[in-house]
């Protein structure tokens, strides 16, 4: 190992210079080969927790992406962490509440979640309603809070059920 050096390798002295394809090739210089890291993108995923009469709301991941097949709660997903007023203007808010004021919306928790490729800054909000005064054509799903264990949800999902008890 000691003569086996990226910057400086010591092949006269090594005892497997008779075998080393490398010093035998005159490639010697060309390793170790050091691997490209992957490249860690950023995304901010703000879910509304919305709370029904009999449990809360979560949708089905139908996207070809992480966790597809899973539920969650309504997804806004970001190019940066939105404010209350970017949640209130986003295009989900609106398909499920259009320009509804009276739906209470408070910030409940902020979870990171890393995955290989990508870090999750996940934050989370409260949102109470009744049910009427959602559009019956949203794919929300109410499920009662017992329920939640005969479906599959992400780990991060886990993790804010188990912080917010």
């Amino acid at each position: 190992a000691l003569q086996c050096k990226p910057s400086n390798p010591d092949c006269e002295s090594c005892i497997v210079k008779s075998r080393c394809a490398a010093y035998e090739t005159g490639t010697v210089n060309s390793y170790p080969v050091k691997t490209k890291k992957v490249k860690q993108r950023a995304r901010y995923f703000n879910y509304i927790v919305i709370e029904g009469d009999r449990g809360n709301y979560y949708q089905k991941r139908s996207a070809k992406d992480i966790w597809q097949n899973m539920y969650e709660p309504l997804l806004i997903e970001s190019k940066k962490r939105l404010g209350r007023n970017g949640i209130l203007k986003s295009e989900e808010w609106l398909h499920v509440f259009g320009n509804q004021e009276d739906v209470k919306l408070v910030p409940s928790a902020s979870l990171e979640h890393k995955l290989t490729h990508q870090t999750i800054k996940a934050r989370f909000w409260k949102a109470q309603t009744n049910s009427c005064a959602m559009n019956t054509k949203s794919p929300l799903e109410e499920f009662a809070q017992e329920d939640l264990k005969e479906i599959p949800i992400p780990r991060l999902i886990e993790k804010y059920l188990e912080l917010s008890g």
